[in-house]
């Protein structure tokens, strides 16, 4: 078998080159696709032992805890209706609310399970 010339030589490695790309960029979307999976199935599990806590131990560390995070954190009122929480005040009277955790550097947790799906 004769040996390419250098042109052909550089348009083969450059078809291979290309074909592993598209190799690279599979595996990474099924490894990120797998690391997500991971998560939610944490997410699930977790929430399912926070909520039966919850209602076996209602007065409880856990469930007093998670009741006043929630009540600082979900913002939604569809959210909040889940859980029964009543509704956040009207956006003038909570601005001053809401501008004392950005003044004492302390960083809101994220909540909306529609943003960490993507």
């Amino acid at each position: 078998m004769a040996r390419q010339k250098p042109a052909d030589q550089v348009e083969t490695l450059k078809r291979k080159q290309a074909e592993l790309a598209a190799k690279l960029k599979e595996a990474s979307a099924k490894a990120r696709a797998h690391e997500q999976e991971i998560h939610w199935r944490k997410c699930e599990l977790l929430g399912s032992l926070a909520l039966w806590d919850m209602e076996a131990r209602p007065k409880g560390a856990l469930a007093t805890a998670l009741r006043a995070l929630m009540q600082t954190q979900f913002t939604k009122a569809a959210d909040r209706a889940l859980f029964d929480l009543p509704p956040l005040p009207k956006p003038e009277a909570a601005s001053a609310a809401t501008d004392a955790p950005a003044a004492s550097g302390a960083r809101k947790a994220p909540v909306d399970a529609a943003s960490d799906k993507g």
